[in-house]
């Protein structure tokens, strides 16, 4: 460990690269194995992220021989994720194959030409396609799972903060992703378990990003209203996706990303009608912070606070502060009944 301490205190990027390029250079003929160590796997992981292109080309080179062994092992899988996003970073931050110096140039066995940003950008692909051919397997597996999710947000780009042109090859791989997921007869499960849910997260947050129409259609599936159940099945009128703290962790991500016609269909079907239950409620009242903290409309926020509004003081009794404060904070975003809640708020005399 004492290499990401002189890691932590290189004064400058280039120390930290020769660093890592140099570590990492005695680790050749070794990566799978290595990897695949707890202490060992945490430098590489570390370093990975500073190493110079033609090192990166090493790791990639070596890894793509076992992709397998490396998604299962609870310590390759992250030294995997970190490859992985680091390849799709530095492809997308450079853009363009055809600007790299000839320096940069390498060839591939069969002695074709392939740039190393080109190299990275292959790299991506292979993983992603190798999961993809295993994915029945692998959404399973809570190393390879999360291994997936790295590659649906490589794939739509969104592990970069803004917004870049994403190759269409990794757009094909996406979609292909997306349709194999959507034809599972499992899917309409996957919101109430933590590791499937976990995952389905990871999907909408990337279809915010690249595909807000598929984004919107898998929203109203799975916040369609409950039907296969009998009220003696389920007393409660709430949606099933109240039922569990994942199914619950999943509704949050989408009220995040939904677009304002996916928000609203959300708002009618789970929420209208049920604020009251639902702000008093210890595992729902967070999802009624995050609806009121995404709210653009303001005939949605009045029918919101009309209905919360003479509950303040059974809210607030339950230490659920954070509605009171959402309210307020959307009262003013908005511009709406500031005054009511001011006069709601004012102690009694």
């Amino acid at each position: 460990m004492g290499i990401l301490t002189v890691l932590r205190e290189a004064s400058n990027d280039e120390s930290k690269e020769l660093l890592a390029t140099n570590v990492l250079e005695q680790t050749k003929g070794r990566e799978i194995v290595l990897s695949s160590h707890q202490i060992a796997s945490k430098v590489i992981e570390n370093l990975l992220e500073f190493c110079s292109d033609e090192t990166l080309g090493e790791y990639q080179e070596a890894f793509k021989a076992d992709i397998r062994s490396l998604c299962l092992n609870g310590f390759s899988s992250h030294v995997l994720q970190k490859l992985i996003s680091i390849s799709a970073m530095r492809y997308l931050t450079k853009n363009s194959v055809e600007d790299e110096p000839p320096e940069k140039k390498i060839k591939t066995e069969d002695g074709i030409p392939l740039g190393i940003l080109s190299k990275s950008k292959s790299f991506v692909e292979t993983c992603s396609k190798f999961l993809l051919n295993n994915l029945e397997e692998f959404v399973w597996d809570s190393y390879a799972n999360h291994v997936i999710r790295t590659c649906l947000t490589t794939l739509s780009g969104r592990i970069l903060e803004e917004k870049v042109s994403i190759p269409g090859e990794w757009t094909e791989i996406f979609k292909e992703y997306v349709a194999r997921l959507r034809d599972w007869p499992f899917f309409a499960d996957f919101p109430y378990q933590e590791l499937t849910s976990g995952l389905l997260q990871f999907l909408i947050q990337a279809l915010a990003r690249v595909d807000k129409n598929t984004l919107k259609s898998i929203g109203g599936f799975f916040t369609e209203p409950n039907t296969s159940e009998t009220p003696q099945e389920s007393p409660s009128k709430l949606h099933k996706l109240f039922s569990t703290e994942s199914s619950i962790r999943f509704l949050e991500v989408l009220i995040s990303v939904a677009g304002n016609k996916l928000f609203t269909k959300i708002f009618l079907r789970l929420f209208q009608g049920n604020f009251k239950e639902l702000s008093l409620l210890k595992s729902a009242n967070f999802s009624v912070q995050k609806l009121l903290d995404n709210m653009k409309n303001k005939d949605d926020f009045n029918i919101c606070f009309t209905e919360l509004e003479p509950h303040f003081a059974e809210i607030l009794q339950t230490g659920h502060t954070g509605i009171i404060l959402a309210l307020c904070l959307a009262c003013k975003r908005l511009e709406i009944n500031q005054n009511q809640f001011i006069k709601v708020g004012l102690p009694k005399n």
